[in-house]
């Protein structure tokens, strides 16, 4: 019986010791689960800064391609329009000429107009 009671006893002093240390297990738990959580919430925010880096370049390169094909694009028509321009510039040039070729070919003779009236008038 005294055997029993003693078995008893360091049972309650066992269940008693483990319930007064699982608080203290589960905070020492905790304290070193803590720097594994902070490590993965920096890895989490570290992928998350590299993701968004990672589209915003994506985007910056987008514009920059989308901007170089447009200068392409205005470059290339210019080239094409240019003999245009050109071939009109010549045009323009030729009539001008033509032009006041007519106008020196066909204006009236004024002064041999007006020298007979000089010398009627004196």
């Amino acid at each position: 019986m005294v055997v029993a009671a003693a078995v008893d006893l360091l049972l309650l002093a066992v269940v008693a010791a483990a319930v007064d240390l699982l608080p203290l297990a589960v905070a020492a738990a905790a304290v070193d689960l803590l720097p594994l959580v902070v490590v993965a919430a920096a890895v989490d925010l570290l992928l998350l800064a590299v993701a968004a880096a990672a589209v915003d370049l994506l985007l910056l390169a987008v514009v920059a391609a989308a901007v170089d094909l447009l200068l392409l694009a205005v470059v290339a028509a210019a080239v094409d329009l240019l003999p245009l321009v050109v071939a009109a510039a010549a045009v323009d040039l030729l009539l001008a000429v033509i032009l006041v070729a007519a106008v020196f070919l066909l204006k009236p003779d004024f002064p041999n107009d007006m020298g007979p009236t000089r010398n009627h008038c004196q």
